[in-house]
């Protein structure tokens, strides 16, 4: 993320509760009994961080991404001061609301009616009050004293950004040996036209349907490309084609993705071949669904379309999910697959691979002005489309690029602004001719700052999540990221939610999504301020004091042991968390999130890495394996 940009936003944050409704009140209440006039604190304050913001405001022009180690050192101490002292101020203001409410009570009480999560919060909560009202003038204390030091950081940003060169570059580091699972595709179009796939289609429907693949039961055709190319659309043609739909009588898609089950894969072709009599609903033991596939499959010509495979350690575990299909299917059965490593396809084809590309240069040439302009044939605004020739060269032929490139340009049919895009120091990032990382990054930087902030919390969901419209607003709200002055907040955020969907960065079907690059881009611009931790392993090994939002996913990383009746325990991952709690500052965190199962173990390491917790606005346990009370136990102030 932008750091002047995020500095510039924590800063203002602060400002607003400074000179917000209550915060004489509460500031004045906070400092009863003192000496000092509490008035001309405030004031004091609000004139120098009034002073500052505009400083980094006006830095926000100037140096629109900071790349000094002078600087940006400077940036993340305001932005870690300005995070206290926002705390703080909510403190504040919490107290003297409660004050309002119970005049007479000493802290919050708790009905025994409450879940427990909610009696958790009410502890976190109870406590804070509790500390407030002993230590009042402490709590103003040192809300002055953090105030001041961001002042004086201030001072030193003022000072960095003298000495910041505009031309300066440095290598950002690689930003493609982290993956996640990709989200669930289907065999059903999201495009209205695609573009430049004819033949690549049709070569494939001829091998599909050729000689060569009715003389064995069973082939496997691998498309094989980076993310990004087009490669599931491409099968999706393949899929839907005529020809395709005589020639075998039964079709099946499954999205496979990075984990691949075999138990998970054949329940869900039984699925698909069960014609709405299930006999396989209440069935975990694989031997016998396998039986059950041999059955279900036999005497049909099968397409089989695997999207997404990623597995290529073990081929045992390959051959025993087709071990059924092989003896039940008809000659010419054949199983289609997408996979971005060649590895996948050197352990799993039996016919020449197919190997996409990015479009070529006419094809691509369309496909950026229908993205662009609306029509692939519009032949308006010469001298935009010259310079739009130029910045659809850098994208690669890939179409992903060209719908994030062509939402920022078609917001402004300006030649200036698509210049100061053209010549972005963004491009120069690219590591080698596949890279459209760098292409998708110039798109964000030209994100509304507002926007830039929704987008980069989103890294914290796993990859491929469904996100629920409210439910994303509501966690943004709590952050403080909508700001609406005519709007309810909730309207507000669902116009965020959609201006990011126009400008490329969400997919809207019946739920919201990310494209898998897209949520790439998340990880590497929220580096500093969020932090995702699962059984894949990290980016790299940089954990910045600024981290704030941290998500835990832990759907891959414990497996269900059918005998026992329970998840198998993952030392590896368990030590893997409690060094994370070692390493960052789990007393500022303001974002907690837990996605999937776990067993015992963790409940108990999860307890203890985060006892100290006390700052959360969100947190987020949709699936509890164990006992809440016992995985919330240790949250304390």
């Amino acid at each position: 993320m932008d750091a002047v940009g995020a500095a510039s936003w924590i800063v203002q944050v602060v400002l607003e509760k400074l000179i917000g409704d209550g915060m004489d009140a509460a500031w004045a209440a906070a400092a009863s009994g003192s000496d000092v006039d509490p008035g001309s604190d405030v004031r004091r304050l609000r004139s120098r961080l009034q002073s500052l913001h505009l400083v980094l405001s006006a830095a926000q022009e100037r140096v629109p991404r900071a790349r000094g180690e002078a600087l940006l050192s400077s940036l993340r101490r305001l932005r870690s001061l300005a995070g206290d002292a926002d705390n703080l101020l909510d403190e504040m203001l919490y107290y003297q609301i409660h004050r309002q409410l119970h005049p007479d009570q000493a802290s919050d009480s708790s009905s025994s009616s409450i879940s427990a999560v909610q009696s958790a919060i009410s502890k976190i909560r109870g406590a804070t009050t509790k500390r407030a009202r002993l230590g009042d003038n402490d709590t103003t204390g040192r809300i002055k004293e953090i105030l001041e030091q961001m002042c004086e950081a201030g001072n030193d940003v003022r000072e960095a950004i003298k000495l910041e060169k505009l031309d300066a570059f440095v290598d950002l580091g690689r930003h493609d040996a982290y993956v996640h699972p990709r989200g669930q595709t289907t065999s059903f179009f999201t495009e209205l036209k695609v573009f430049g796939r004819d033949t690549v289609k049709k070569r494939i429907v001829a091998m599909l349907t050729s000689k060569e693949a009715c003389g064995v039961h069973l082939s496997v055709l691998p498309i094989v490309g980076n993310g990004g190319i087009g490669k599931t659309t491409l099968a999706q043609l393949v899929y839907n084609d005529a020809v395709v739909q005589d020639h075998f009588n039964k079709r099946i898609w499954i999205s496979v993705s990075i984990h691949f089950d075999e138990v998970r894969l054949t329940r869900e072709m039984l699925d698909c071949l069960s014609d709405g009599v299930s006999k396989h609903d209440e069935i975990i033991n694989l031997n016998k669904l396998q039986e059950i596939l041999e059955q279900s499959a036999k005497s049909k010509r099968l397409l089989l379309v695997l999207d997404d495979m990623w597995e290529d350690n073990d081929k045992s575990r390959w051959e025993k999910l087709l071990a059924p299909l092989r003896c039940s299917l008809l000659k010419g059965s054949v199983i289609l697959v997408t996979t971005r490593n060649h590895s996948v396809v050197k352990m799993i084809a039996t016919m020449d691979p197919v190997h996409l590309d990015g479009l070529e240069d006419d094809d691509f040439w369309l496909l950026f002005k229908s993205c662009v302009f609306g029509d692939e044939k519009y032949e308006g605004h010469g001298n935009l489309q010259i310079i739009g020739q130029s910045i659809a060269k850098r994208l690669k032929g890939y179409p992903l690029a060209a719908k994030s490139v062509g939402a920022l340009l078609k917001r402004s049919l300006d030649g200036g602004q698509w210049m100061e895009i053209l010549q972005s120091d963004e491009w120069k990032l690219q590591q080698g001719p596949d890279d459209i990382i760098p292409a998708l990054k110039v798109s964000y930087i030209h994100l509304p700052f507002h926007l830039q902030r929704c987008f980069s919390y989103c890294a914290l969901f796993p990859k491929g999540h469904r996100f629920d419209a409210l439910e994303l607003v509501r966690i943004w709200i709590s952050q403080g990221l909508v700001s609406s002055k005519n709007l309810r907040m909730e309207e507000t955020g669902h116009q965020y939610l959609n201006d990011l969907v126009d400008r490329g960065f969400f997919q809207r079907s019946a739920y919201y999504s990310m494209h898998d690059l897209m949520h790439d881009l998340a990880l590497i611009v929220s580096s500093e301020e969020c932090l995702v931790i699962d059984s894949f392993g990290s980016r790299n090994e940089t954990f910045f004091p600024t981290i704030q939002h941290l998500s835990i996913n832990v759907r891959f990383a414990y497996k269900w042991n059918t005998d026992d009746r329970r998840f198998n325990p993952n030392d590896i991952f368990q030590r893997k968390l409690a060094y994370i709690g070692d390493v960052v500052q789990t007393r500022n965190l303001s974002t907690l999130m837990l996605f999937g199962k776990y067993d015992a173990g963790f409940s108990e390491t999860f307890s203890h890495v985060f006892k100290d917790v006390h700052r959360l606005r969100v947190l987020r346990l949709r699936t509890l394996s164990y006992n809440k009370d016992f995985l919330l136990s240790n949250f304390s102030p």
